[in-house]
C-alpha cells in the first residue's frame, strides 16, 4: 500500500499493523479515500443554494423549530467543514516526520500538530458560517415562523414600514459584529503566534 492512495480496508487490518508508519500511512489513505468520496458530495450540495432546499425540509420536518435547525444548520456547516479539511490538508509535512520520528500516535499526531495547526482554517470558517447562520435564521423566520427578528422584518417590509424593518436589521448586524468579535477574541487567545 502506498502512501496516498485511497483504499478501504476491513478495520482488522488497521489493528492489525504494528508499525506507526504503517498506522500513519493507513489513515492518511482512509481520510483520502473518504475525502475523494465526499469532496463532489459536498461541492455538489454547497453549490445548491440552500434556499432550493427548503420545500424539500419542510415536506420532511414540517413548519417547526426542527425545519428551521436543519436550515441554519445546512447554511453553517459547509464553510466550516470546507475550511477544516483543507486545514488539516495544509499541514507541514515536516511536522508529521518529526512527530513520527518521535513515535507519536495517530491521536497525538492529531492533538499536538493536525488539530493546532488547522484551528486557523477553523476560525476563518467560523467566521464565515457566522455570517451564513444568521442569513440562514433570517430565511428560516421568513417563511417558517410567526415570531422573530426575520418575521418582524418581513412583516414590516410587507406593510411598508422601513423604519422597523431597518431598526431589526441594525439589531441583526450588531448581533453578527458581537459574533465575530467572540471568534476574534477566541483567535487572539489561541493562534497567539
Amino acid at each position: 500500500m502506498t502512501l496516498g492512495k485511497p483504499c478501504f480496508f476491513p478495520i482488522e487490518l488497521w489493528f492489525s499493523a504494528r508499525d506507526p508508519r504503517e498506522c500513519a500511512r493507513l489513515s492518511t489513505s482512509v481520510f483520502l479515500g473518504l475525502n475523494a468520496t465526499f469532496e463532489p458530495v459536498i461541492a455538489a450540495v454547497y453549490g445548491v443554494p440552500y434556499i432550493a432546499f427548503l420545500p424539500v425540509i419542510i415536506m420532511w420536518t414540517g413548519i417547526g423549530m426542527t425545519s428551521r435547525v436543519i436550515i441554519v444548520f445546512w447554511s453553517a456547516v459547509f464553510p466550516l467543514m470546507i475550511n477544516s479539511i483543507q486545514g488539516a490538508r495544509g499541514v507541514d509535512d515536516n511536522f508529521l516526520r518529526v512527530g513520527r520520528s518521535f513515535s507519536a500516535t495517530n491521536f497525538q499526531m492529531f492533538l499536538t500538530i493536525t488539530l493546532p495547526s488547522s484551528v486557523p482554517y477553523i476560525l476563518a470558517g467560523l467566521r464565515t458560517s457566522i455570517g451564513r447562520a444568521i442569513v440562514g435564521v433570517v430565511v428560516a423566520e421568513f417563511f417558517m415562523s410567526s415570531k422573530g427578528l426575520g418575521y418582524f422584518i418581513n412583516l414590516k417590509a410587507n406593510a411598508l414600514e422601513m423604519a422597523p424593518a431597518f431598526v431589526a436589521i441594525v439589531l441583526l448586524a450588531l448581533f453578527g459584529i458581537a459574533l465575530v468579535s467572540l471568534v476574534t477574541y477566541i483567535e487572539n487567545r489561541f493562534c497567539n503566534w
